[in-house]
């Protein structure tokens, strides 16, 4: 990762490298062009010294030779190399090496051709400019730049290397920034190696492909965060179906096993103690079904996905749940007011089968008592109630009742596996319902089921 933002950063200031030194090379043209126009202006300004003399002694040549060594002076001033020359090629003054080169430019000023294999005026090494009496010739050498520009490019050279600086600075924060999300993302994976599912890549919310990465990221990321965490809800209840089987069946197969060992040390050969062994044996048979049905009940709703919600009229089903718990209480004791339809999404079967259990857990703990089944609507939910005027449970039980294997403390003789109540709140609340009881000492007890209704 450090190898990419240094190479993102080398990248920027070779760009931005690029673009100084083409700012560099445009301005000093520019400004040897300039440079060139006001060197011309400069020479050619004594020209009004030479044709005003040459009024007075009558000839441009005699003038020109006056003030050839002032024009000199001027080669000088500007760091160039020049020599004055006559209109005839008579080299009058300045730099002597020019003499030869320049007398054989003497025609370019009455507008003949350069010579064969000399540049024409403003082109190669030597320039020509014309003058009254003469014209004259220079050389535009490095050193002459160098004195007009050599400031300009020191000041030039020492912004460069500022800005060089600055932007090595700035391209390292902007590859960085740009760089965080991938960051965020080879962290976030190194904890998905070592199992933490919680650690998220930051998107910092700015759009582009990097955040573009980190969103895709996070979405996978809790995604498998969801699966490995229903795998260990699943594994969690197999090992608390497990450990429930085991608990709650140990004791009728420990009936089961020492009343067949004492069939089997002569017991059968009375008939009416085998009778009785036998009828307890099948007691508890029906126990270990009925309690490995409501274990299986259980498991399947706290393990299996919820499958697709069926729209259903809750007071028919729970209507068909009354009738089909008749068998369980005393003729006349078990009352049913339902006011439909309340139509809900969820499954019919999971709510029929809670109903059947409140009724039943309601014959078992209070089997004298009426037992009343209502069904109404109520601020836009279906409202279920189940209801007995029985013993009631005391307030340190009613926190616990909903809890697996819970039976009371004053349960006495009564029967049952525990699991009622809890395969009710399951399947209620895998509804996106509630379950809600209320109860009193020595006036009964009342659960109430309530569902969103379908919209």
């Amino acid at each position: 990762m450090k190898s990419l933002a240094f190479r993102l950063t080398a990248w920027y200031i070779g760009i931005f490298v690029v673009l100084l030194a083409f700012v560099v090379i445009v301005s000093s043209l520019t400004l040897d062009n300039m440079l060139r126009r006001e060197t011309r202006d400069i020479l050619t300004a004594r020209s009004t010294d030479v044709v005003l003399l040459s009024r007075v002694l009558g000839s441009d040549q005699t003038a020109l030779r006056l003030v050839a060594p002032a024009i000199v002076d001027d080669f000088t001033r500007l760091g160039i190399r020049g020599a004055v020359f006559d209109d005839n090629g008579q080299f009058l003054a300045g730099d002597e090496s020019q003499a030869a080169a320049g007398a054989s430019m003497a025609g370019m000023k009455h507008g003949q051709p350069p010579p064969a294999g000399q540049p024409p005026p403003e082109r190669g090494g030597l320039r020509f400019i014309p003058y009254p009496g003469g014209y004259l010739t220079f050389h535009r050498t490095f050193d002459f730049l160098l004195f007009n520009l050599g400031s300009y490019w020191l000041t030039l050279a020492v912004v460069l290397f500022i800005a060089l600086v600055i932007a090595g600075f700035a391209g390292r924060i902007l590859a960085a920034q740009a760089l965080s999300p991938v960051v965020d993302v080879t962290d976030a994976l190194d904890s998905l190696g070592k199992g933490d599912f919680s650690k998220r890549a930051s998107t910092r919310g700015e759009p582009g492909e990097m955040s573009a990465l980190a969103r895709a990221y996070n979405s996978a990321v809790e995604k498998v965060g969801a699966a490995f965490e229903e795998r260990r809800k699943t594994e969690e209840s197999m090992r608390q179906f497990s450990a429930d089987a085991g608990h709650e069946l140990r004791t009728p197969l420990t009936v089961i096993s020492g009343y067949v060992s004492v069939l089997q040390r002569g017991a059968l050969a009375e008939p009416h103690v085998a009778a009785d062994i036998l009828g307890t044996i099948a007691l508890e048979c029906d126990r270990m079904r009925r309690l490995i049905d409501k274990l299986l009940a259980l498991a399947r709703l706290e393990s299996v996905p919820l499958g697709e919600p069926q729209l259903f009229d809750a007071s028919k089903v729970t209507a068909e749940a009354v009738e089909h718990s008749r068998t369980l209480v005393p003729e006349g004791t078990l009352r049913v007011d339902v006011n439909g339809p309340l139509e809900v999404r969820a499954q019919p079967d999971e709510l029929r089968e809670a109903v059947r259990n409140l009724i039943e857990n309601a014959a078992r703990h209070a089997p004298a008592a009426t037992i009343n089944v209502s069904a109404h609507r109520h601020n836009g939910s279906a409202v279920i109630e189940v209801s007995d005027n029985g013993p009631g449970m005391p307030p340190e039980e009613q926190v616990h009742a909903f809890e697996r294997f819970y039976r009371g403390a004053l349960r006495g003789d009564v029967s049952g596996s525990g699991l009622g109540l809890a395969i009710v709140k399951k399947a209620i609340e895998r509804a996106g319902g509630s379950v809600r009881l209320t109860s009193e000492t020595g006036k009964g007890t009342t659960i109430t089921l309530e569902l969103p209704l379908a919209q």
